[in-house]
């Protein structure tokens, strides 16, 4: 005999609050079982419900390019020098001023930065949060 189980949309904190105590019960599931099947569309229903609930901003550019210089163990000259403008690597990283489509292109092309990340208006240091 098949087990049952009950499933509701997720488009309340009701159900949402609901959803998340049928997962906790069942986070134990073994891959394969009908009861890990349940626990994956409701993983599913809950992350569509907290995605729209509690949308992520993304990341502007000076974020990506902070990142990738910590990551790559680089610095502002590192980003000056391949931009060759001391001044425009500083009003970059100092949230003054966007990014040109060359400098889009140039850190595309040479630190395989996302171009979709690169295009997006820089915050301003009012509007950003540390994380």
């Amino acid at each position: 005999m098949q087990k049952t189980f009950e499933v509701r949309v997720v488009n309340t904190q009701e159900n949402y609050d609901w959803a998340v105590e049928q997962i906790e019960a069942h986070w134990d599931a073994k891959p394969g079982s009908d009861e890990f099947e349940y626990l994956m569309v409701l993983s599913e229903q809950v992350d569509r419900y907290e995605a729209a609930q509690f949308p992520v901003e993304g990341a502007d550019p000076v974020d990506a390019i902070l990142f990738h210089l910590d990551q790559n163990s680089l610095t502002q000259t590192d980003l000056a020098d391949l931009l060759k403008s001391r001044s425009r690597a500083s009003e970059i990283l100092g949230r003054k001023k966007d990014l040109s489509i060359t400098q889009v292109r140039i850190l595309h092309t040479s630190w395989n930065l996302p171009a979709e990340v690169l295009i997006r208006p820089v915050r301003s240091e009012e509007t950003c949060t540390t994380v």
